[in-house]
């Protein structure tokens, strides 16, 4: 499914159950969105699916609110979602999964909220004005974060290896939280843990 992006700015508003997703920036001119492993028009049965006005809408749905039978579904392996975006592309909005992996080697934009309850999250480099993360039994991984950012792990880790931050607040339950990054604060900033270690690695403080 190709899509045509008026503006540089793209709202996300996806809500996956089965399925993951990875979003790749490359040099195009549309937004492309590949559907790996499943056969043609399951798609349309398994996705409420809509853009418009630069926001693009997808909805995982479950086989009891399908028209179509569930033996329909015993082959599609994988609901795994690709979206690419154009390079330049600013995005905002929010991503949720209830298994499935969230991964992007970059993601550029404004407020945005990411959630799973038992995949992974693995980003190589964020910039967010507002970047709110949780994940409930899952680890998560930045190469370099710019920005601000608000992270909540429940029995995973987190893991932020590199970065310019002007604002955080970090919280765990049982897992450890580790971040190396240059510090410039515009605000008050914490870390919270119920059981899990702690390491602020300061690369550079203001």
């Amino acid at each position: 499914m190709n899509y045509t992006l008026n503006g540089s700015s793209l709202e996300l508003d996806i809500s996956l159950i089965r399925g993951g997703l990875e979003i790749i920036v490359s040099d195009r001119d549309d937004i492309e969105l590949v559907f790996s492993e499943l056969r043609k028009n399951t798609a349309d049965e398994l996705f409420n699916i809509s853009f418009q006005e630069d926001l693009l809408l997808i909805k995982e749905r479950t086989w009891k609110k399908t028209a179509m039978p569930s033996a329909f579904f015993k082959n599609e392996a994988s609901h795994d979602l690709v979206l690419h975006v154009p390079t330049g592309t600013r995005l905002k909005g929010s991503i949720s999964t209830v298994s499935g992996d969230i991964r992007a080697d970059y993601l550029a934009g404004g407020t945005f909220q990411i959630k799973t309850i038992s995949g992974k999250m693995v980003f190589g480099k964020i910039e967010s004005s507002r970047l709110k993360l949780q994940n409930i039994g899952g680890n998560v991984t930045i190469g370099t974060m710019i920005g601000a950012v608000n992270a909540r792990v429940v029995s995973g880790k987190c893991l932020i290896n590199d970065g310019q931050i002007n604002r955080f607040s970090f919280s765990s339950v049982s897992g450890d939280i580790t971040v190396s990054a240059d510090f410039n604060l515009d605000r008050d900033s914490t870390v919270q843990t119920v059981s899990g270690d702690t390491a602020l690695n300061v690369h550079n403080y203001t």
